[in-house]
């Protein structure tokens, strides 16, 4: 899957909003920790191969986030 470098940026932007639109009790978790990571400054120092894979990651990440029980 080839994507061009600003619909990975615009991607990239979503999953950030997402992120910031978790419950608190999400927040706290290490997989919230992780997705930022990935979102952040790796994501910009990456190639664009490897940003494909960190987007892809972090995406997995905000889904299982987005399912946790509400506490």
């Amino acid at each position: 899957m080839d994507m061009q470098p600003d619909r990975m940026t615009s991607r990239r932007d979503l999953l950030l909003d997402r992120l910031a639109r978790l419950q608190p009790a999400a927040k706290r978790s290490r997989g919230y920790r992780t997705a930022v990571n990935l979102l952040g400054k790796k994501f910009l120092l990456a190639a664009p191969s490897t940003q494909l894979a960190l987007l892809q990651a972090a995406a997995f990440m905000v889904d299982v986030l987005e399912k946790l029980p509400v506490t």
